[in-house]
């Protein structure tokens, strides 16, 4: 008898360590839910995770570029992740292109100019890159290329809008065929 009531004590003590362990395991797993939740309160704090497990990779770069760009209304502080992003894939044409929205936030044609000029350099095939870039052109007062720029973009893309209206109103604004 009494190995049987080892036995009936030994399957109690089983099912009660598994049942500990169950817990321990349940509760290891929600505490880790709720710091890794932590994380995903913002934008921001999402990315600069990203970026301190991956430093040398263009994506946090480029995508805490955007939260500050777009979440944030902060172009200045958007366009030093831009930058860092094309420092670590010169040949990467979104950093440049976010660059040029965020100079174009800030009015500062000359500096969207010469992003979107590298841009299309590595992707002459872009229409939108074109039709950016003929409107910080035009900005400038460089209407001969802002209208180049406006055709280029209608070339590779017929019925972009905004590349039609603007090289139109160019036309008839400047006299430039």
């Amino acid at each position: 008898m009494e190995s049987g009531e080892q036995t009936t004590r030994s399957r109690d003590n089983n099912g009660i360590l598994f049942a500990v362990f169950i817990m321990l395991m349940m509760f290891y797993f929600a505490a880790s839910t709720s710091l890794r939740n932590r994380h995903w309160q913002d934008p921001l704090t999402i990315w600069h995770d990203v970026l301190s497990k991956s430093p040398w990779s263009v994506r946090p770069y480029n995508n805490l570029g955007n939260a500050y760009r777009v979440d944030y209304n902060k172009p200045r502080e958007a366009i030093k992740y831009y930058d860092r992003a094309h420092e670590l894939s010169p040949r990467e044409v979104p950093p440049l292109h976010n660059m040029a929205v965020s100079y174009l936030m800030l009015r500062d044609f000359n500096g969207a100019s010469i992003a979107l000029e590298k841009a299309v350099q590595i992707d002459p095939s872009h229409a939108v890159l074109w039709g950016n870039l003929g409107y910080t052109y035009l900005m400038t007062n460089r209407i001969t290329e802002a209208v180049d720029a406006f055709k280029t973009a209608l070339v590779i893309d017929p019925n972009y809008k905004m590349a039609r209206e603007n090289l139109e109103w160019a036309q008839m604004a400047y006299g430039v065929k």
